[in-house]
């Protein structure tokens, strides 16, 4: 029989009037042990009663679907074959990651090449033609794309390689996990080496570029917009961290911006630039987005709007909303050092921010150089000093010792 572990309290919280609860459900059985995180919007507004013993009846009925999923991988020594072992897979990782999309992305595609096989039977072999089917697939997905844009010409010898990288870092992944648990006896994937990738995007606007997207932002006539895209210049933060930003989320008073769950995971607070306070305070609030969509619903793109702005300012068309995160950095990282940069790019280590979103330009190379310079031709060049007498050897007749 299923057991349902102690799981954390259930939090209930009050947000306009409705009530959300939030819980922990922890179940195992027949040794799969399986965790979910509930966060659902109670039937019963303003009734804290009725939302409790909702939540007691939302706890049962999960638990009964978790444990018919259980049973439908383990019936048949399902657990023995590729798709089985993945659909078991997501399940444990769910437990230990804050998001699993990209490897439930990836194993899909590998689970279509690989299906039902058995998990032994797979070998290095397979793997590498995986990899090589995904970094086909990622290259006819850059040309049509490069073809929307009108743009023509051969593709970079890397194009492709991230991708099927990323595919065999979670393909290996769950197999590793699967010879653990002792269904395979060797990882197969493990000595399959990674493709060379291009380097890291470094494109940042220049400084006539920004003055140009500036002026393209402020005349801009949707107030939502204009503070989208002055919220992503002024403080670096990511398209998601913007459109997912709640008036309830800022502090005028003190001038930051708390961001409840950023790219790792911790609450992060930013602080706010005063010129951008001022613009927050005269901002209409017409819903609990800052960035509001149709009918005050949550905006997930800014894909018009950008292309919109791009063509007010004459901007390029390969120009992406990343690349002003990018411009924030090298533009902090001149004026304050790599380490301040870091700090407020939110990085988890300075050397991220010095890879790729701060690479330092040639002139400030050669500033520092100039700077550390210890000979200079303007200086007077010091006159040479006569070579001086050689000290006589003390074995030459002069200092011989007499004999007598």
């Amino acid at each position: 029989m299923a057991r349902r572990r102690r799981s954390a309290p259930t939090y209930l919280t009050e947000r306009d009037g409705r009530i959300w609860y939030h819980y922990r459900l922890v179940v195992e059985h027949r040794g799969v042990r399986v965790v979910r995180w509930v966060n659902c919007l109670s039937e019963y507004p303003y009734d804290w009663r009725a939302s409790l013993e909702a939540v007691r009846m939302d706890r049962e009925r999960r638990r009964r679907e978790i444990v018919a999923e259980i049973e439908r991988d383990l019936a048949g020594g399902d657990l023995a074959t590729f798709c089985g072992w993945v659909a078991r897979y997501l399940r444990l990782i769910a437990a230990r990651k804050r998001r699993t999309d990209a490897d439930r992305r990836y194993l899909e595609r590998a689970v279509e090449l690989w299906g039902d096989r058995p998990l032994a039977s797979l070998t290095r072999a397979d793997v590498e033609a995986g990899m090589e089917s995904e970094a086909a697939r990622a290259r006819e997905t850059l040309r049509s794309r490069r073809r929307k844009r009108g743009e023509t010409g051969p593709l970079p010898p890397e194009a492709g390689h991230a991708s099927a990288n990323r595919w065999l870092a979670a393909v290996s992944a769950c197999l590793e996990e699967a010879r653990r648990q002792g269904l395979i006896s060797v990882n197969p994937a493990r000595e399959v080496r990674p493709y060379r990738e291009a380097p890291p995007r470094a494109r940042v606007l220049s400084a006539e570029e920004q003055e140009r997207l500036a002026g393209a932002i402020f005349e801009e006539p949707d107030p939502a917009v204009r503070l989208a895209f002055v919220l992503l210049v002024e403080t670096g933060a990511r398209k998601s961290e913007v459109l997912g930003a709640r008036w309830n989320d800022f502090d005028l008073e003190a001038g930051t911006w708390r961001i409840p769950a950023p790219k790792s995971g911790r609450p992060q607070v930013v602080p706010l630039p005063g010129h951008v306070v001022e613009m927050l305070r005269a901002a209409p609030r017409t819903s609990e987005w800052v960035v509001p969509g149709a009918g005050g619903r949550r905006r997930h793109d800014l894909r018009g709007p950008w292309r919109r702005l791009k063509a007010r300012a004459g901007l390029p068309a390969d120009l992406t909303i990343h690349d002003l995160r990018r411009t924030f950095g090298l533009r902090v990282a001149r004026a304050a050092g790599l380490h301040v940069a870091s700090r407020l790019l939110r990085h988890s280590t300075v050397r991220i921010t010095e890879r790729v979103y701060a690479p330092l330009g040639l002139e400030e190379l050669r500033a520092a150089a100039e700077a550390a310079a210890t000979l200079s031709h303007d200086r007077p060049t010091p006159r040479p000093k006569p070579p001086s007498e050689p000290a006589p050897h003390p074995d030459t007749p002069e200092h011989a010792p007499s004999r007598k």
